[in-house]
Protein backbone atom coordinates (compact mmCIF):
# COMPACT_ATOMS: atom_id res chain seq x y z
CA UNK A 1 0.00 0.00 0.00
CA UNK A 2 1.38 3.25 -1.14
CA UNK A 3 1.43 6.45 1.25
CA UNK A 4 -1.25 8.02 -0.52
CA UNK A 5 -3.60 5.72 -0.31
CA UNK A 6 -3.09 4.91 3.03
CA UNK A 7 -3.61 8.80 3.43
CA UNK A 8 -6.68 8.18 1.41
CA UNK A 9 -7.73 5.48 3.48
CA UNK A 10 -7.22 8.00 6.70
CA UNK A 11 -9.48 10.46 5.15
CA UNK A 12 -12.54 8.34 4.38
CA UNK A 13 -12.18 6.71 7.48
CA UNK A 14 -12.29 10.80 9.88
CA UNK A 15 -15.41 10.98 7.34
CA UNK A 16 -17.04 7.64 8.19
CA UNK A 17 -16.49 8.55 12.18
CA UNK A 18 -17.84 11.97 11.69
CA UNK A 19 -20.92 10.18 9.98
CA UNK A 20 -21.00 7.95 12.48
CA UNK A 21 -21.40 10.04 15.65
CA UNK A 22 -24.54 12.07 13.87
CA UNK A 23 -25.89 8.81 13.70
CA UNK A 24 -25.30 7.81 16.67
CA UNK A 25 -26.28 10.67 18.80
CA UNK A 26 -29.91 9.69 16.47
CA UNK A 27 -29.81 6.39 18.13
CA UNK A 28 -29.59 7.73 21.63
CA UNK A 29 -32.58 9.31 21.30
CA UNK A 30 -34.30 6.06 21.00
CA UNK A 31 -35.77 5.07 17.55
CA UNK A 32 -35.84 1.53 16.68
CA UNK A 33 -34.12 1.99 13.42
CA UNK A 34 -31.26 4.17 14.73
CA UNK A 35 -30.73 1.30 17.77
CA UNK A 36 -30.68 -1.83 15.14
CA UNK A 37 -28.05 0.31 13.31
CA UNK A 38 -26.01 1.11 16.67
CA UNK A 39 -25.52 -2.54 17.11
CA UNK A 40 -24.29 -2.94 13.58
CA UNK A 41 -21.97 0.00 13.88
CA UNK A 42 -20.44 -1.10 16.96
CA UNK A 43 -19.68 -4.44 15.36
CA UNK A 44 -17.87 -2.42 12.00
CA UNK A 45 -16.48 0.16 14.75
CA UNK A 46 -13.74 -2.62 16.16
CA UNK A 47 -13.04 -3.52 12.36
CA UNK A 48 -12.08 0.61 11.46
CA UNK A 49 -10.07 0.02 14.84
CA UNK A 50 -7.92 -2.59 13.43
CA UNK A 51 -7.81 -0.86 10.20
CA UNK A 52 -6.16 1.98 11.79
CA UNK A 53 -4.08 0.15 13.61
CA UNK A 54 -2.67 -1.27 10.14
CA UNK A 55 -2.74 2.19 8.84
CA UNK A 56 -0.24 3.56 11.64
CA UNK A 57 1.89 0.27 11.76
CA UNK A 58 2.30 0.28 7.71
CA UNK A 59 3.17 4.04 8.25
CA UNK A 60 5.73 3.27 11.08
CA UNK A 61 7.76 0.44 8.35
CA UNK A 62 8.22 3.13 5.20
CA UNK A 63 11.47 3.75 4.76
CA UNK A 64 13.22 5.95 7.10
CA UNK A 65 16.55 7.09 5.41
CA UNK A 66 15.93 8.55 2.05
CA UNK A 67 18.67 10.64 -0.17
CA UNK A 68 16.96 13.75 0.69
CA UNK A 69 19.03 16.31 1.81
CA UNK A 70 21.81 13.94 0.30
CA UNK A 71 24.65 12.91 2.55
CA UNK A 72 23.54 15.46 5.03
CA UNK A 73 19.97 13.89 5.45
CA UNK A 74 21.03 10.71 5.18
CA UNK A 75 23.70 10.70 8.55
CA UNK A 76 20.95 13.24 10.10
CA UNK A 77 17.95 10.37 9.38
CA UNK A 78 20.45 7.95 10.91
CA UNK A 79 20.83 10.39 14.21
CA UNK A 80 16.90 10.49 14.38
CA UNK A 81 16.78 6.59 14.24
CA UNK A 82 19.49 6.02 16.94
CA UNK A 83 17.90 8.71 18.94
CA UNK A 84 14.53 7.22 18.74
CA UNK A 85 15.62 3.71 19.52
CA UNK A 86 17.98 4.57 22.25
CA UNK A 87 16.56 7.38 23.96
CA UNK A 88 16.76 10.82 24.98
CA UNK A 89 20.35 10.35 26.07
CA UNK A 90 21.77 9.59 22.64
CA UNK A 91 23.33 12.69 20.95
CA UNK A 92 26.22 13.89 18.39
CA UNK A 93 28.90 13.53 19.55
CA UNK A 94 30.84 14.87 16.64
CA UNK A 95 29.65 16.43 13.35
CA UNK A 96 31.42 19.29 11.33
CA UNK A 97 34.91 19.03 11.77
CA UNK A 98 37.32 21.02 9.27
CA UNK A 99 40.29 19.81 7.98
CA UNK A 100 39.82 16.22 9.71
CA UNK A 101 41.95 13.35 8.66
CA UNK A 102 41.10 9.54 9.10
CA UNK A 103 43.83 8.20 11.30
CA UNK A 104 45.57 6.27 8.00
CA UNK A 105 45.65 10.21 6.85
CA UNK A 106 43.02 10.43 4.22
CA UNK A 107 40.38 13.22 4.28
CA UNK A 108 37.47 12.32 7.02
CA UNK A 109 34.13 12.33 6.08
CA UNK A 110 33.58 14.91 8.92
CA UNK A 111 35.33 18.05 6.63
CA UNK A 112 31.90 17.78 4.89
CA UNK A 113 28.36 18.64 5.79
CA UNK A 114 26.19 19.10 2.87
CA UNK A 115 24.85 16.39 0.08
CA UNK A 116 28.11 15.71 -0.74
CA UNK A 117 29.61 14.29 2.39
CA UNK A 118 28.70 14.07 5.96
CA UNK A 119 29.80 12.38 9.05
CA UNK A 120 28.05 12.12 12.30
CA UNK A 121 29.62 10.36 15.39
CA UNK A 122 26.54 8.87 17.70
CA UNK A 123 27.56 8.88 21.23
CA UNK A 124 25.39 8.33 24.57
CA UNK A 125 25.74 11.03 27.89
CA UNK A 126 28.24 9.65 30.66
CA UNK A 127 29.86 7.40 27.88
CA UNK A 128 33.40 8.45 26.70
CA UNK A 129 32.99 9.05 23.16
CA UNK A 130 36.28 6.96 21.95
CA UNK A 131 37.06 4.49 25.20
CA UNK A 132 33.27 3.22 25.88
CA UNK A 133 32.44 1.55 27.70
CA UNK A 134 29.36 0.66 25.22
CA UNK A 135 26.11 0.97 25.39
CA UNK A 136 23.73 -1.42 24.85
CA UNK A 137 21.04 1.75 24.17
CA UNK A 138 23.51 2.42 21.48
CA UNK A 139 23.52 -1.38 20.65
CA UNK A 140 19.80 -1.30 19.98
CA UNK A 141 20.17 1.57 17.72
CA UNK A 142 23.26 0.41 15.44
CA UNK A 143 20.79 -2.46 14.70
CA UNK A 144 17.99 -0.02 13.91
CA UNK A 145 20.03 1.86 11.99
CA UNK A 146 21.76 -1.32 9.69
CA UNK A 147 18.04 -2.27 9.23
CA UNK A 148 17.15 1.29 7.74
CA UNK A 149 20.37 0.40 5.11
CA UNK A 150 19.05 -3.22 4.74
CA UNK A 151 22.19 -4.65 6.77
CA UNK A 152 21.85 -7.47 9.73
CA UNK A 153 24.12 -6.65 12.75
CA UNK A 154 22.54 -9.21 14.94
CA UNK A 155 22.55 -7.77 18.12
CA UNK A 156 24.91 -5.03 17.68
CA UNK A 157 27.56 -6.91 20.41
CA UNK A 158 29.93 -7.38 18.62
CA UNK A 159 32.65 -4.92 15.97
CA UNK A 160 30.93 -3.44 13.60
CA UNK A 161 33.06 -2.06 10.75
CA UNK A 162 30.89 -1.93 7.63
CA UNK A 163 31.76 0.02 4.35
CA UNK A 164 29.00 0.13 1.66
CA UNK A 165 27.19 1.37 -1.82
CA UNK A 166 23.65 2.53 -0.88
CA UNK A 167 21.46 4.13 -3.57
CA UNK A 168 24.71 6.22 -5.04
CA UNK A 169 26.56 6.65 -1.75
CA UNK A 170 29.52 5.12 0.01
CA UNK A 171 28.49 4.56 4.05
CA UNK A 172 30.42 3.50 6.43
CA UNK A 173 29.30 2.06 10.17
CA UNK A 174 32.43 1.61 12.98
CA UNK A 175 30.41 0.46 15.98
CA UNK A 176 32.89 -1.22 18.90
CA UNK A 177 36.03 -1.08 17.79
CA UNK A 178 38.99 0.22 19.28
CA UNK A 179 40.44 0.68 15.71
CA UNK A 180 40.25 3.82 13.58
CA UNK A 181 40.97 5.82 16.38
CA UNK A 182 38.59 4.32 18.70
CA UNK A 183 34.53 3.88 18.19
CA UNK A 184 34.04 1.29 21.39
CA UNK A 185 31.47 4.47 22.52
CA UNK A 186 30.17 6.01 19.77
CA UNK A 187 28.38 4.56 16.29
CA UNK A 188 30.03 6.20 13.39
CA UNK A 189 28.18 6.46 10.28
CA UNK A 190 29.45 8.49 7.49
CA UNK A 191 28.37 9.37 3.91
CA UNK A 192 29.83 10.23 0.84
CA UNK A 193 28.37 10.87 -2.92
CA UNK A 194 30.11 8.47 -5.55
Amino acid sequence: MTLGELRKSRELHESRRYRANVKYKRARKGSASALYWLTQRGKEWGLVARRQHQIKRALAQLPQISTIGGAKGIVDNAFSIAHRTGGNRVYVGSGYRPGSTTTSGNVSDHTGNDAAKAARDIGYQGRDLLTGPPAPELDHAVVAIGKAFGRDYGDGKHSIVDTFYWRGYRVQIIWRTPAFGGHMGHIHVGVKRT
